[in-house]
């Protein structure tokens, strides 16, 4: 922008100089009218000369004829090199500028954005009716995603539209573009508050992340669609998600044998839900051991955290071997809390209650895979911690 600035002045500039210099090359009113006087003063001179017998009338004639010759020359060459000079400095201005301009255009100017532009908004409804209606081995490419969402931010922004809020809602959530389908899906609550599909889009991307302020407004915006619709199959199965992601076993066993039973047979999502049930089930079977870890970082080293860092929590018996529980989550948000159970255990067949005592660790990875440390992690573990213990709390450094 620097660059666009100084050329933009240095072509102010030059406009300056085009339509000036040619104007104060030329002679001015001034300049003719002093020549003129000059010609009448000689003149009289020269009148007076022959009246008083100093010249003879020849000589008269031709000094006269030499003083009109002279100012006569001189008025052409005023006139003929202002004209020439204007056209030399006219001309290359002007070519020099509108190069200039194209080429500025070209590098700092919008028009490939616009161009583009132009051809989503004509393809717009073929990408529409793409996603909606997409035949086999047809799918949107994410550039076509992109463009997608593009097209339909531009029609919103003519005119409000509570649909087309849920559909860029669904579009941002195909991305993995948290922020603009949350954001896109409590706009059309705005203006439908109990709209359904955009309570359950706004509830199924904040479940992707699985912190605790997100379980929540996931929670809310279920409730509220349960409430006015209880028996919405789709609700309580992301409802029964809710609860397993926050370990009550118990209500998500619930919800899920509820969603079950209303399921009719044949639904291909009957299978799903069972499986979910045993699931469930099973986690009520061996969550008897459960430590609630509190995790913060130094406050020198919070800035240095990068927002796509991934915590990994983890207890295992104090003389060594693999994590008899661990869980891993996005860094969304510090201090958090993080519950290990037998429910979160790692190896079939072993839990924390099988340890009297544990070691109990995090780190917070930058790269997101469990093996791989590199500089700028944190970490931290204390220990050991008895079985008996409900609560640890644990800093990162």
């Amino acid at each position: 922008m620097l660059w666009l600035g100084l050329s933009m002045a240095l072509m102010l500039l030059l406009a300056i100089a085009v339509v000036l210099v040619p104007y104060l090359s030329q002679q001015g009113p001034e300049q003719r009218q002093l020549n003129l006087a000059l010609y009448k003063d000689r003149r009289l001179e020269l009148t007076g000369e022959l009246e008083q017998g100093l010249v003879d009338p020849s000589r008269f004639n031709e000094l006269d004829s030499e003083l009109k010759r002279s100012l006569l020359d001189d008025a052409e060459q005023h006139q003929g090199t202002g004209k020439a000079l204007g056209w030399q400095v006219l001309l290359p201005g002007v070519l020099l500028m509108v190069a200039l301009s194209a080429a500025l255009y070209w590098r700092f100017g919008a028009w490939q954005q616009l161009s583009h532009w132009q051809e989503v908004m004509t393809e717009l409804p073929s990408l529409a009716q793409k996603a909606l209606r997409p035949e086999p081995g047809q799918n949107l490419t994410p550039q076509q995603m992109q463009d997608l969402a593009l097209g339909i931010r531009t029609r919103l922004s003519q005119q409000d539209d509570t649909n087309a809020w849920v559909f860029l809602g669904r579009v941002g959530f195909a991305l993995g573009q948290k922020e603009l389908s949350v954001d896109a899906y409590q706009k059309a609550l705005v203006s439908e508050p109990a709209n359904s599909s955009a309570l359950l889009g706004l509830a199924q991307v904040e479940l992707l992340d699985g912190d605790k302020a997100g379980l929540e407004t996931a929670n809310n915006a279920l409730k509220r669609l349960l409430a006015a619709d209880p028996a919405n199959h789709d609700a309580l199965l992301l409802q029964g998600f809710v609860a397993y992601q926050k370990q009550d076993y118990n209500q998500a066993l619930s919800l899920w044998q509820k969603l079950d039973n209303a399921l009719p047979e044949g639904d291909p999502r009957k299978a799903m839900v069972a499986a979910r049930v045993s699931d469930a089930r099973s986690k009520l079977q061996g969550a008897g051991h459960r430590l609630l870890v509190k995790i913060d970082v130094a406050t020198e080293r919070k800035a240095n955290l990068p927002p796509s860092a991934t915590l990994f929590v983890y207890a295992k018996a104090p003389q060594g071997g693999p994590p008899l529980a661990a869980v891993r989550l996005p860094l969304s948000r510090l201090p958090t809390e993080v519950a290990l159970s037998d429910a979160t255990s790692m190896i079939p067949g072993r839990s924390l209650a099988d340890a009297s005592s544990y070691l109990v660790g995090a780190r917070i990875s930058q790269s997101g895979v469990v093996g791989q440390q590199q500089a700028g992690d944190l970490s931290g573990e204390i220990g050991p911690v008895d079985s008996s213990e409900k609560q640890v709390s644990l800093i990162l450094k």
